[in-house]
């Protein structure tokens, strides 16, 4: 089926179809990168140390609270407890939250070299 997907460029065409079938689509989509994420996780439980794996997993876990908490500051626009962040900071934060995330949890990452072993690209 992915071939015939790719072979006649079917997700340009989503758009055209009913709501339902769109987000049926985009949950085709999503499960193939949750999917590859649990298996990757799984896969580095099983094949290296404890520190490293559980360090690795602090960071996943780090990175999605992070972009949660972010991305929830736009709709805490009346909440008290954020009054001295002004709606328009709180507002950027929530747009850039997975950015902001990742390079935090990079930065992390970083501070550990030498002592804990963590995959990056080359």
């Amino acid at each position: 089926w992915m071939t015939v997907i790719a072979a006649t460029e079917f997700s340009r065409h989503i758009a055209m179809l009913t709501t339902f079938a769109h987000d049926a689509f985009a949950c085709f989509v999503s499960s193939i990168y949750v999917v590859d994420g649990i298996t990757g996780v799984i896969n580095r439980l099983a094949d290296e140390e404890v520190p490293d794996s559980l360090f690795a997993l602090l960071i996943s876990l780090y990175l999605i609270l992070c972009a949660l908490v972010l991305t929830n500051l736009r709709s805490q626009s009346d909440a008290s407890w954020l009054s001295f962040i002004p709606k328009r900071t709180r507002h950027l934060l929530a747009d850039y939250a997975l950015g902001l995330a990742t390079i935090t949890a990079t930065a992390i990452s970083f501070s550990s070299a030498g002592r804990l072993e963590v995959d990056r690209l080359d």
